[in-house]
């Protein structure tokens, strides 16, 4: 499993409230720079995560606001980052979940696209509703910042 906290029974915590918090440490967040010659924007970023990331870390949860400083990678602008976690759950269970991003984002449930709006943007955001089924979920967020304001956030609650 990925992250450090796949134990949690997210279908029996009757999260009925938006909340961002997973768990401690519960995404691993990798983290790529590119530069202005590279076209984020196709094939959902493809080319930024082909290479093996320039940094990584555990995090509790995805909302992160850099503003028009330094990213995690060290770079103002034209930086990826990648979000992965395991979520483990003992029977069927549907979670509502809101990804917000300032540029490109996609959220995956299981190697299936369930939101996105990758693109260079302002601050917008997608929803979806996904069934996560019996023993582990691999979910997943990929960013991409071009360039100016950079945020993104994924808020859950069950459905």
């Amino acid at each position: 499993p990925i992250g450090n906290h796949p134990e949690v029974d997210y279908c029996a915590s009757g999260q009925s409230t938006w909340t961002y918090d997973f768990g401690e440490g519960t995404w691993l967040a990798e983290y790529w720079n590119f530069d202005s010659s590279m076209n984020a924007s196709d094939n959902y970023g493809a080319n930024v995560f082909a290479s093996a990331p320039d940094s990584s870390e555990y995090v509790d949860e995805i909302r992160e606001d850099w503003f028009d400083w330094d990213g995690p990678a060290g770079q103002d602008d034209y930086y990826g980052v990648r979000y992965t976690a395991t979520i483990n759950v003992p029977a069927n269970c549907t979670m509502d979940m809101i990804v917000n991003g300032d540029d490109g984002y996609a959220l995956y449930v299981d190697g299936v696209r369930a939101a996105e709006n990758w693109g260079t943007h302002a601050n917008e955001e997608s929803s979806a509703t996904v069934t996560l089924q019996p023993g582990e979920n691999l979910v997943r967020v990929d960013y991409y910042e071009w360039t100016g304001f950079a945020e993104v956030g994924l808020r859950w609650r069950m459905s």
